[in-house]
């Protein structure tokens, strides 16, 4: 998470989802000629500021 300021406390915005990782096998006539591996990637949301609890009541 990104702490940003401009939004309202406990708002949340996803500026990029993530990607899940996945591995491709290529075969040729039943015979494996590849394989490559992507990575996941983890996703990136900003948050709104956490409301301070002595000023929450008040």
């Amino acid at each position: 998470y990104v702490e940003n300021r401009d939004l309202k406390p406990g708002e949340k915005v996803v500026l990029d989802p993530g990607k899940e990782g996945v591995t491709v096998r290529v075969y040729r006539n039943d015979e494996l000629i590849s394989t490559d591996t992507y990575e996941a990637e983890s996703s990136i949301v900003q948050i709104g500021p956490s409301i301070d609890p002595d000023k929450r009541n008040k």
